[in-house]
């Protein structure tokens, strides 16, 4: 690292305080963010995380011969001899370092990003495939699923990783000729600037509900995350697009400046484009997108109301690219969209029944499911659901109010109890789910056993929803994943069932 551009872009940044004694006559610098890895000669730049704080690792890292310090603001005296450079976000700081070691990569990429509650990931999955069909570019993804350079699709660890390793994926992208890159935003990710100085071209906003309040504390401090992406990080002649059917969506969309480009949409009659007559089928929806001066119809293999707006948000991000409405709703019935993992994936049943396997982890994205399926299925909808340990603790009563109230059968099991114990998080679902409903739902911790129970219930015509994990094949207990698979659950389950049903 050269320790005067590192330095110079703290600056531009308006994030550096000072900085006290001597700057070494050698300009190249090694920086280290995890004390162990310093040696002799070395810096360290120390972080308030969100469960530890680094600057408590200082003096090990003094120990171990390092002779410059980069930590926040403080009157913390050092030892003399040793360059003190104070900074206002320690957050930025490191991102900064991570991408100044990668050469900026990002501005060689056009950013499209998505953030939101939920809808995410398929969002993500849509608009990658929607730009490399458009641009006819190579377009790299970074999601809660999946990861693409551009020449390698590897499995995700979380939903924004950390700066390091979105340089170097950004880097790599570069590297395999993407002009394109598509991310997910977390509220996480933006509340610790993950993505540095990077700005974005285009920032799509899906929703707003409750979540992640056990990091952020109130809803207003997750707005105020989200809201970064759009007033902070969204390039000057870049576009927002803003889902208005949402309260947080519309709030977002009044306080932009007037010069900031924006699409709202949603069914709402000031939205830009308006969202309008859909039908829904089990293997899809048809719905209309009217704009100030024209319609389009669109038909879609997504099934749900949610999906109409994640898939409108996505093809309004392509106009916002300066693609015709025209060429684009011409072409949408030649483009064959991705399966995405772990998102109301459907598997029929030797039954007649359906299991979907979905990724709703939060009281509204269950919500959402639940309507999705009652909107095309025939018979009774079946839910089995659980809550992540050591999580928001205020969704789990709210989970537990919106299955029993609206899946004819809920069973609730366990997720990733992590460093909880799982009938202790069952019990938390269970305070919100009233007399008059309890009848309905039956408990079963073990999730594998709770899948098989409502699998068995279910008859021709029926839908079981198994939610919380989608994607995922492990489940964390006390700090071991252990393989896990809601799929790998059904299809078991179904080979052992179809050759009863055959009479073999």
């Amino acid at each position: 690292m050269n320790l005067s551009l590192y330095l110079s872009a703290l600056e531009k940044a308006h994030i550096l305080h000072k900085v006290s004694g001597d700057l070494p006559a050698y300009e190249e610098v090694r920086i280290c963010t995890r004390q162990q890895e310093v040696s002799p000669g070395d810096f360290f730049i120390a972080k308030r995380g969100a469960t530890f704080d680094s600057h408590a690792l200082i003096p090990d890292a003094l120990e171990r011969g390092a002779v410059g310090i980069i930590r926040a603001n403080t009157d913390a005296p050092l030892p003399h001899g040793i360059l003190d450079i104070q900074i206002t976000n320690d957050f930025l700081a490191h991102a900064i370092l991570a991408e100044q070691n990668a050469h900026m990569p990002a501005q060689n990429l056009t950013l499209l990003a998505v953030t939101g509650t939920n809808g995410k990931t398929t969002s993500a999955f849509l608009l990658q495939a929607l730009v490399r069909h458009f641009t006819k570019s190579l377009c790299g993804l970074l999601s809660t699923v999946r990861i693409d350079n551009g020449a390698d699709t590897l499995e995700s660890q979380q939903t924004t990783p950390a700066p390091e390793e979105i340089q170097r994926l950004w880097h790599e992208m570069v590297e395999n000729h993407c002009r394109y890159a598509v991310m997910e935003q977390s509220s996480h990710g933006l509340h610790q600037h993950r993505t540095g100085t990077a700005r974005f071209d285009v920032a799509i906003f899906t929703n707003l509900t409750g979540d992640h309040l056990d990091y952020h504390h109130t809803t207003e401090d997750y707005y105020n995350a989200k809201e970064r992406l759009f007033t902070e990080l969204l390039s000057s002649t870049g576009c927002a697009i803003l889902n208005i059917d949402d309260a947080h969506g519309r709030r977002l969309s009044e306080s932009l400046p007037s010069t900031q480009r924006q699409i709202s949409f949603g069914h709402e009659k000031d939205a830009d484009v308006r969202i309008a007559e859909e039908t829904y089928f089990l293997n899809g929806t048809r719905f209309k997108l009217i704009f100030k001066d024209a319609e389009y119809t669109v038909n879609s293999s997504l099934i749900g109301a949610y999906n109409v707006a994640n898939l409108t948000g996505v093809l309004l991000a392509i106009i916002s690219l300066e693609v015709s409405p025209e060429t684009v709703f011409e072409e949408l019935p030649n483009i064959t969209f991705p399966t995405i993992p772990g998102r109301m994936e459907p598997i029929p049943l030797p039954s007649g029944a359906t299991a979907f396997i979905d990724y709703a982890h939060t009281d509204d994205a269950l919500l959402r499911a639940i309507t999705a399926l009652r909107e095309v299925c025939q018979g009774k909808i079946i839910t089995v659901f659980g809550c992540g340990g050591n999580r928001d603790k205020t969704k789990r009563p709210r989970m537990g109010k919106v299955a029993s109230q609206n899946a004819d059968r809920t069973i609730i099991t366990s997720d990733n109890p992590r460093d909880e114990v799982p009938m202790d998080i069952i019990f938390d679902i269970k305070y919100g789910i009233s007399a008059a409903y309890s009848g309905y739902v039956s408990v079963e911790a073990d999730r594998e056993k709770a899948i098989r129970m409502a699998l068995e219930m279910a008859n021709a015509g029926d839908a079981v929803l198994i939610a919380g994990k989608g994607h995922e094949n492990y489940q964390e207990i006390r700090g071991v994943k252990h393989p896990f698979d809601d799929k790998k659950v059904v299809m078991d389950w179904i080979a052992d069932t179809a050759p009863q049903i055959s009479g073999i």
